[in-house]
């Protein structure tokens, strides 16, 4: 990414990060529920199948694209 983006986007991806990963802790201990007429991904699998695609192909090397 810094090729890419610079260390300003590295920065700001940085930030980014940590806020969502903030504000769902801040959700996970307030005990936020659901929206109405949501279903729990992680109830059925289907959350744990999809993250562990998405980290199998961010650990495939690729070339990097700018």
């Amino acid at each position: 990414m810094l090729p890419c983006r610079g260390e300003r986007g590295v920065v700001d991806l940085v930030g980014i990060v940590g806020y969502y990963a903030t504000l769902a802790m801040i959700m996970n201990v307030a005990r936020t529920p659901l929206l109405e007429g949501r279903a729990a991904a992680v109830a059925s699998g289907v959350f744990q199948i999809r993250m562990r695609d998405q980290l199998v192909g961010a650990l495939s090397p690729r070339p990097v694209r700018c």
